[in-house]
């Protein structure tokens, strides 16, 4: 009886095995098509990316050489303040 479960859960294993292997080559198929790739890269490092910047800024001190136009406009803005972009009709 032993031997019997053995052998039903080893032919489960292997047919779980070869659906897998079946899936993974069908979504690899899948991601090979430009446009699914791009919308795959969209979804999976766009995020993961701007999360690493917001990690390196949260760490350190330097978050004005990561965002060099948003330091420098908040120095113009901070240095004059009645100056010609302090308001947002400007742009």
């Amino acid at each position: 009886m032993l031997d019997r479960l053995r052998a039903k859960l080893g032919a489960a294993r292997r047919r779980a095995r070869r659906i897998e292997r079946r899936e993974f080559a069908e979504l690899r198929q899948w991601a090979e098509d430009t446009s699914n790739l791009l919308h795959l890269t969209t979804l999976l490092l766009v995020p993961m990316l701007i999360a690493l910047v917001t990690q390196i800024t949260n760490l350190t001190d330097l978050s004005f050489l990561l965002f060099p136009p948003l330091a420098s406009g908040a120095y113009t803005l901070f240095s004059d303040p009645q100056g010609q972009y302090f308001s947002a009709a400007f742009f």
